[in-house]
């Protein structure tokens, strides 16, 4: 076991932390919510499109049948991901607002966690801002020391995300789990997880 399965189970044992989310930003307890955050970070500027119209931008996916297009801007204050959805369709068009409204809900719930990208904005429910992780998706062909390194990271991801009571439901998608050069693990496309 992790130690901060560990030491959820005690909380909860101990009845110091709510059962919701809501509640458990207003419990205090020791490993709240803001206590996992990144709160070393300056607060950067929401994003919208037209802020980053104009920037540099490399498109690393095209928009697909049902799948969005996700660029990345070069930014001033540093590379951000742009993940842009735009089907065609009635059916398609509903299931995709559905989504990325549910995504764009995830990221703001997520936002400070460890191992999740910061958000940085949204427009609508078709375009969502997170910053730019440097990592590559995990696979069995990384360095073993950083596979190593990651995968343990992975576990420590997964258990802040727990502990904000949010559940991925996709990270088997290995290109949603990331390793970046430290051994740091990043997870991604949070929009079929659950709170």
């Amino acid at each position: 076991r992790s130690r901060a399965s560990e030491q959820r189970r005690e909380r909860e044992q101990q009845g110091a932390c709510a059962k919701t989310v809501q509640e458990w930003k207003a419990s205090g307890c020791s490993q709240s919510v803001s206590s996992q955050a990144d709160t070393t970070a300056r607060p950067k500027p929401m994003l919208t499109l037209s802020a980053v119209a104009g920037f540099p931008f490399t498109v690393l996916k095209e928009k697909g049948r049902g799948a969005a297009r996700v660029l990345r801007y070069d930014l001033p204050d540093g590379p951000v991901v742009l993940k842009e959805w735009s089907p065609q369709g009635r059916l398609l068009g509903w299931w995709a607002r559905t989504i990325m409204r549910r995504e764009i809900r995830h990221y703001r719930l997520l936002d400070g966690t460890p191992g999740v990208p910061r958000y940085r904005g949204h427009e609508g429910a078709s375009a969502l801002f997170i910053e730019w992780v440097d990592g590559q998706p995990i696979h069995r062909h990384l360095p073993s020391e950083l596979l190593r390194k990651g995968l343990d990271g992975l576990d420590h991801t997964l258990d802040a995300l727990h502990d904000r009571r949010f559940v991925h439901l996709d990270v088997h998608q290995k290109l949603n789990a990331l390793i970046d050069a430290d051994g740091r693990a990043w997870v991604i496309d949070l929009g079929q997880g659950g709170d």
